[in-house]
């Protein structure tokens, strides 16, 4: 029962509709099967074999993104299947090794039931650092829940995964602990006194679970009301940042729609005049390619002059092709000026789509002189990963720009964009996201989205946001060390699994000599 409900939960909780209460019973009923049986963890298996082919189907637009062949996305399916399968398999071996065992001998007692939330955000950090970021974790199924989304401001992602599997652990054990006692009759055969203190640990548990709970979503709750108060307050007295977005429509059944570059460019002239003094014009990604250092040049010149023509400032996304390397670049310039800001390379390509993309140097790019305050660029998949985009909120940087393309189902852009959504809590800027065939939106630091737009085949749109550099709030994840959290359960993760590793061995040994 525990399997099947866990796998109809994860099939809805993680694949490309984020659905939060889904998410959370997929995960208590898989650690539900991992304790009730613990010395035979095969019966886990159905389980951790649906949510790594969940987290895969959570990846299918890029999997079927143009110009992938339908065979390399067939062995990259298997291929993320499988590697899912072996890094989900963790947590539940350590969860059933250890903590269902009531600890003693390897692990103290008291440290058992957070032996699951610990080995669960490794896996999803051990993920995490794979080409794929943190696009399949599921604390991103809790964006919907904005209140307990807060969480990530303090902790990031783990933290949401901690808290998830935190109640998993204790759930399951507390059911094993009443079908154990059921089955010996009342408690009458095990030892009284361990099954009293045993019960105990878990009870203790289950209260500190349950404070948890209730700080986090008592912060998140205050984070949300004071913040979005700010951000009302802001917009209604008009101080806010006018974005256009123009969207170069790249979905081949959208060709009629798509723009030529003369198109493209007198789209930007007239954005630039319509648009009011010290507002963002924004390209989405790759509108433009160039083909050479002298087409780029070119490109270059266009953009300077026309930035030179206005008020506002302008964003442009274009695909350098030198020869056989290839590049996806944007850069910021000034009005009046026209002089360049900001030159930024794409640090994290689309595993797939951009294989012939060469990444850049991980490491953002700031521009210090805008009106609305520091300002960095994050181009698509560069926000799926958190400790990449953390450096903006380190740096108190007040905008994110996101000029992006997403493709395959209309759910897929749906889930990318609240997924990278998170990275304003995190951060603590404002998020600006102008998406191709996808969704297009800003993203204020308490969560609360602005202009969010499916982006179908419009040209151009546009939005406003509370003033970034006054909306700006410091985070602990970002400034004072709290994406820590993560690599802390990391340490005990891996303690714990090298003393039951040297256990094992040590009891083989012992065997041996017998």
């Amino acid at each position: 029962m525990c399997l099947l409900v866990s796998a109809l939960a994860n099939a809805r909780g993680v694949g490309l509709v984020t659905r939060p209460r889904d998410a959370w019973l997929a995960l208590c009923a898989s650690a539900a099967a991992a304790a009730l049986a613990p010395l035979r963890l095969s019966t886990a298996t159905m389980f951790i074999l649906v949510q790594s082919m969940a987290s895969t189907f959570s990846f299918w637009g890029v999997l079927h993104a143009p110009g992938v062949d339908t065979r390399s996305a067939d062995q990259a399916l298997v291929i993320l299947t499988l590697l899912c399968w072996l890094l989900l398999t963790l947590p539940h071996a350590v969860h059933a090794r250890l903590g269902a065992r009531r600890g003693g001998g390897v692990v103290p007692q008291w440290l058992a039931p957070l032996l699951f939330p610990c080995a669960w955000v490794t896996t999803w950090r051990a993920i995490g650092l794979s080409p794929i970021g943190a696009f399949a974790n599921p604390g991103t199924t809790q964006v919907h829940w904005r209140v307990f989304a807060q969480l990530v401001s303090v902790g990031g992602l783990d933290a949401l995964a901690f808290v998830m599997a935190y109640a998993a652990s204790v759930f399951s054990l507390l059911l094993r602990e009443a079908l154990c006692w059921l089955d010996s009759g009342g408690g009458r055969v095990y030892d009284r006194f361990a099954r009293r203190q045993w019960r105990s640990v878990l009870s203790i548990h289950a209260a500190l679970f349950a404070v948890l709970m209730a700080t986090a979503l008592i912060y998140g709750h205050n984070r949300v009301h004071s913040l979005a108060h700010q951000e009302a307050a802001l917009l209604a007295s008009d101080h806010s940042l006018h974005v256009t977005c123009l969207l170069r429509v790249s979905d081949p059944s959208a060709a009629s729609t798509s723009w030529t570059e003369d198109a493209l460019w007198a789209a930007t002239e007239n954005a630039m005049a319509a648009s009011p003094h010290n507002g963002l014009v924004l390209w989405s990604e790759a509108a433009l390619s160039t083909h050479s250092t002298s087409d780029e040049a070119r490109a270059l010149g266009l953009a300077s002059a026309i930035a030179r023509s206005g008020d506002s400032w302008l964003g442009i996304s274009w695909m350098s092709h030198v020869g056989e390397v290839a590049h996806t670049m944007f850069a910021l310039l000034a009005p009046r000026s026209g002089r360049m800001l900001v030159r930024y390379t794409k640090a994290h390509p689309v595993p797939l789509a951009d294989v012939d993309v060469e990444a850049g140097p991980t490491v953002l790019s700031y521009a210090q002189e805008t009106p609305w305050g520091r300002s960095t660029v994050a181009i698509c998949f560069d926000m799926d990963f958190p400790d990449f985009v953390r450096h903006a909120g380190s740096m108190h940087t007040a905008l994110v720009v996101q000029p992006a393309q997403t493709w395959g189902t209309a759910a897929f852009g749906e889930r990318h964009f609240q997924g990278n959504s998170l990275r304003a809590v995190e951060t603590g800027a404002t998020v600006v996201r102008c998406g191709s065939d996808g969704v297009s939106g800003g993203v204020a630091p308490s969560g609360q989205m602005f202009g969010k737009t499916t982006t179908e085949n419009k040209g151009t749109l546009s939005y406003e946001v509370p003033w970034p550099q006054d909306a700006r709030k410091d985070t602990v994840f970002a400034t004072a060390g709290g994406w820590l959290f993560g690599w802390a359960c990391v340490a005990v993760t891996t303690t714990a699994t090298a003393t039951l590793a040297t256990q094992s061995w040590r009891e083989r040994r012992l065997m041996g000599q017998l």
